[in-house]
């Protein structure tokens, strides 16, 4: 039993998080065939000894699908264009709502958060789009827009980038205010003033040194009774050590070829030039 609470963060093996996380939410997400994993599989050749957590060389195949499934899930499904506009306008508004609806530090106000939830601060919500706030009544229209998936930011870009290997000492990625800085000055001058805004998600998808790291994984072969952390880097060489998904987002949609353009070039400038590593 003590593997089903046994998670590793480099690739997340657990039963709870194989059988209930990728496989029901590509299931109800309807793209089954991101949840290709094998989690029985997973969880039956796998152990824990001296040497830590092992998996059975037999099932090393089935640990890479897991890896790749979770890229795949989290690029096409989590990180969805619609479920970050969706975030980005819950950003926009939730410190106004909280405010306007009388939360407090929630350390402080434990009696109001126990009854905070999404059904009550959605029906809250609509409740104000007829309120004689004007305050609430706009937030409420808002929520109104956000709860039947009318939203105001619109995808004008993406990227996806794939750290294969470890960035070099004094090498960084820029952060998404500076990006939106870099696309703002490749756009027309009358244009620089446009709400946009850079969405960055990111995931570490494998140790960078799984030899060192606290998150390692043995590949054992009964054949020789070894346990091996070679195994395991060999097995996901392919496999980058960080994932980022990269949008910009605006709010009219007639700009979002010049938007577009103008973030094509920071992005294929900025990422480009790092060579293999993107």
């Amino acid at each position: 039993m003590l593997i089903n609470f046994i998670g590793i963060s480099a690739v997340n093996f657990s039963k709870s998080k194989t059988e209930c996380f990728f496989v029901l939410s590509s299931y109800y997400c309807g793209t089954p065939e991101l949840g290709l994993i094998d989690a029985k599989r997973l969880i039956a050749d796998s152990f824990i000894d001296e040497n830590g957590l092992n998996l059975h060389i037999d099932s090393a195949s089935s640990l890479k699908q897991f890896i790749t499934s979770r890229i795949q899930m989290y690029d096409r499904v989590y990180w969805h264009k619609r479920g970050r506009a969706c975030d980005l306008q819950i950003i926009d508004i939730l410190a106004d709502t909280y405010k306007l609806m009388g939360f407090k530090n929630p350390e402080k106000d434990l009696d109001n958060y126990y009854n905070l939830n999404d059904w009550y601060l959605f029906t809250t919500m609509l409740n104000w789009v007829e309120s004689k706030d004007d305050k609430k009544r706009e937030i409420g229209k808002i929520w109104r827009d956000l709860i039947n998936q009318n939203l105001y930011w619109h995808e004008a870009f993406s990227y996806s980038v794939r750290f294969t290997k470890t960035l070099l000492p004094g090498t960084r990625v820029k952060s998404p205010e500076e990006v939106e800085e870099d696309i703002r000055k490749e756009l027309p001058k009358n244009l620089r003033g446009l709400e946009l805004k850079v969405d960055t998600p990111d995931i570490d998808v494998r140790p960078e040194n799984p030899r060192l790291s606290r998150q390692k994984v043995n590949i054992y072969d009964d054949k020789t009774k070894k346990h091996s952390v070679f195994d395991f880097e060999k097995l996901t060489a392919e496999i980058p050590i960080k994932f980022m998904s990269m949008r910009v987002f605006i709010k009219e949609r007639k700009h979002i070829a010049d938007v577009y353009r103008a973030a094509e070039k920071v992005f294929v400038t900025s990422f480009k030039e790092q060579g293999e590593n993107f």
